[in-house]
């Protein structure tokens, strides 16, 4: 991957704007953004991001940037939203204590959390019974205990790092967690 130094998050945002005014886009976001750079996209553009893609997890809940977002109606997609089925997390007991509660599986319980929370989840799967499975996380609720015994699972555990880019001075990771 080849980063341009000299480019700003601003930049390529006006950029992305050009693009939505050119009907070149029907909506346009971000992804990986840190809330400092999406305050400073914020406060020099004229369109509002849609969405924010990150990762986030019961290993990595991102509490303050999800609410960020959210405070500013920016919507939060999930990406890698099972924890790249990381074995430690499928069998976290709390989770698999909620799960058998419920009738369900751990990565049900792990999507229906971040459901909650307003977070749209797109797990990944080449699986046809684990799609399916996915897809029924609507017909349970978690209660506000379960939601807070998950919160405290958080490790800020990032199963996703791109270090190619560590040294880009827009690298979203330099400020973790916000």
């Amino acid at each position: 991957m080849t980063l341009d130094e000299d480019i700003s998050v601003v930049e390529t945002w006006k950029g992305m704007e050009d693009a939505y005014r050119l009907g070149l886009a029907k909506s346009i976001g971000v992804s990986n953004f840190n809330s400092e750079q999406l305050g400073r996209v914020l406060k020099h553009s004229f369109i509002k991001p849609v969405v924010n893609q990150f990762e986030t997890h019961p290993y990595l809940s991102q509490e303050k940037l999800v609410q960020f977002c959210h405070n500013n109606s920016i919507q939060v997609i999930a990406y890698c939203p099972i924890g790249k089925a990381n074995k430690d997390l499928l069998n976290e007991p709390i989770l698999t204590e909620i799960a058998a509660k419920n009738n369900k599986t751990v990565p049900q319980v792990m999507l229906r959390w971040l459901i909650q929370r307003d977070i749209i989840v797109i797990p990944k799967t080449s699986k046809r019974h684990r799609l399916q499975e996915n897809f029924n996380i609507f017909d349970f609720q978690l209660t506000d205990e379960e939601m807070t015994e998950i919160f405290k699972l958080n490790k800020n555990l990032r199963f996703i790092n791109p270090t190619e880019a560590v040294n880009n001075r827009e690298y979203p990771f330099h400020i973790p967690f916000k």
